[in-house]
């Protein structure tokens, strides 16, 4: 059956007029959850990428890189609202960060880090890689990759929050944690089943 070109012309016609959501809501809960806490306040290493529009190029929020770059610590709910910003989905996310005096840092056009950093999309090239490097360091056990390629339909939709597709989203989750630790074979590219045991111990050693 041949497609609708009215249909395919109207979906490219929203394309080029904006993203699909404003973002209002998603920014308005990440606000109430995350209050005023910046970077700095993390209580464990964090780097969370994203994408600068304006100047074209990544940029990375690494609690590593704060003392380096302390134009970096901005507010958690204004790094989260740009890294979700996927095109077409979300608008982007601009702010600005200030020193304790109030004196400009930096400012920041973000949108979704996927555009620089896509993990998986890309992800059995960065599987691949990451996997040669933790064996040629003979750290294979402490490289732990937990990934499905079968989600399909509603599962697969982006932007598909309503109640019954996130209760199948953990259902599903839940049943992958039961499979057991796979590792890709860099001789065939193909993962393989990996001492036997399953993602949910994995993740508890």
């Amino acid at each position: 059956m041949c497609s609708n070109p009215l249909a395919r012309a109207t979906n490219m016609f929203k394309a080029l007029s904006g993203p699909k959501h404003d973002g209002k809501h998603l920014h308005k809960i990440l606000q109430e959850k995350l209050h005023g806490r910046r970077l700095h306040e993390a209580v464990t290493n964090t780097v969370i990428p994203t994408f600068d529009i304006k100047h074209l190029q990544p940029v990375i929020f690494s609690s590593y890189q704060l003392k380096k770059i302390p134009s970096l610590n901005a507010k958690f709910s204004y790094i989260c609202i740009g890294t979700s910003a996927a095109p077409t989905y979300l608008p982007s996310h601009s702010f600005q960060t200030e020193d304790s005096e109030g004196k400009l840092l930096r400012e920041f056009n973000l949108i979704d880090g996927a555009v620089a950093a896509d993990n998986p999309g890309s992800g059995d090239m960065v599987d691949y890689h990451i996997s040669a490097v933790f064996q040629a360091l003979h750290s294979a056990d402490n490289y732990l990759r937990i990934q499905d390629d079968t989600l399909s339909g509603d599962l697969a939709t982006m932007d598909l929050a309503t109640k019954e597709n996130l209760e199948n989203l953990v259902k599903f989750s839940e049943e992958l944690l039961k499979k057991p630790v796979s590792k890709v074979n860099l001789c065939t590219g193909l993962c393989e089943p990996y001492h036997h045991t399953t993602n949910e111990m994995a993740l508890q050693k």
